[in-house]
């Protein structure tokens, strides 16, 4: 899941979060964020690893959104991203 800002748009990379499969291992982890199988895209739960980010380059990927988080789902993302950044 990309989790860059617009604002750095332009540049070769791009920062990403990986997601995975929901896993009961995942469960009470407050560094993950749980997502909807609509949100990731797939036909089964996932969740946004979020502090296991890291920055790709662009040409990995294919010129196209796969799904869309939820401002729900988003807003947890960001928090966490702030807390493990000590933003």
């Amino acid at each position: 899941m990309v989790v860059q800002s617009d604002v750095l748009a332009g540049l070769d990379t791009v920062i990403v979060a990986p997601i995975d499969e929901h896993q009961p291992m995942y469960e009470g982890d407050p560094l993950v964020v749980g997502i909807s199988a609509e949100e990731a895209g797939t036909h089964r739960p996932h969740v946004v690893l979020v502090h296991l980010m890291f920055a790709v380059q662009l040409d990995r990927f294919e010129p196209a959104a796969v799904a869309r988080l939820s401002s729900k789902s988003m807003g947890r993302v960001d928090q966490i991203l702030r807390t493990a950044l000590h933003l």
